[in-house]
């Protein structure tokens, strides 16, 4: 996963009873668990993004920065603050995400100054107008999912592991997700999203990937696809620094105001 969606799919390792499952569900939740392990083996990173809006009618261009911390028991901090331009400068969505229940959210809204937390409802709708909403931009969690292992596939010449994601909570307006890994560094290489009545809704690809530090890979574009509206959104990534020094006090709720 990218710095994604942003970068930021916890790893929380439950045990599985094997006799019990069938097997394309176990293998579908090993391959899950092993990607989350070899991608968060950091304690914080920050990075700089450009998000670039396209629709049938006109292109619209964004800046940013955002910061995340891994905590315990598969607990993340987010926190996504607008740069440019200047009418949503400090523009901000600060994420507590769990492994296995709904992630908590906070959206700084530049034109009140005010922080409202955001409910089951609204994590839906999307982030700034793009394509990803604001659920997508907190962490999915292991244990809110369901998987199974669909097989192998080659996507753009590499050969992949097709592992389909059932979510276990209500309202996360996804019925099932299909996530295409990398079948030798585990990284995913696309995210095909369906709606609640089965159909395709929305596709995210994983493009560019870089070995930042020898040891991170990561993707330097993300370009999500919306299929019933015709847009798309690209997230260009730079600038990204791991083990920064950030602790739980940077993605406190009164940094919101504090910053202001």
């Amino acid at each position: 996963m990218p710095i994604a969606v942003f970068f930021f799919f916890l790893c929380s390792i439950f045990p599985v009873t094997i006799a019990a499952a069938p097997a394309d569900s176990v293998r579908g939740r090993e391959v899950a668990e092993q990607a989350f392990r070899s991608h968060f083996n950091y304690r914080d990173v920050n990075a700089h993004f450009k998000m670039i809006v396209q629709t049938p009618e006109r292109t619209a261009q964004r800046e940013g920065i955002a910061k995340a911390m891994l905590l315990d028991q598969g607990r993340s901090y987010s926190l996504v603050t607008m740069t440019q331009p200047k009418d949503i400068l400090g523009y901000s969505l600060l994420t507590h995400s769990y492994s296995d229940q709904p992630d908590d959210q906070w959206l700084y809204k530049h034109s009140s100054r005010k922080t409202v937390r955001l409910n089951a409802t609204n994590r839906g709708q999307p982030f700034l107008g793009s394509d990803f909403s604001f659920q997508d931009l907190g962490s999915p969690g292991l244990s809110k999912f369901n998987y199974h292992y669909m097989g192998e596939e080659k996507l753009n010449g590499q050969v992949c592991l097709v592992i389909e994601r059932l979510p276990t909570l209500e309202n996360t307006g996804y019925s099932r997700q299909l996530v295409y890994y990398h079948k030798e560094h585990l990284y995913p290489l696309r995210i095909i999203y369906y709606d609640n009545s089965g159909q395709r809704l929305k596709t995210q690809d994983y493009l560019d990937y870089q070995l930042l530090d020898r040891k991170h890979w990561r993707a330097l574009e993300n370009r999500m696809t919306h299929h019933a509206r015709n847009t798309s959104t690209r997230l260009l990534w730079s600038g990204i620094h791991f083990d920064t020094g950030l602790t739980e006090k940077d993605f406190q709720v009164s940094v919101l105001t504090r910053r202001r």
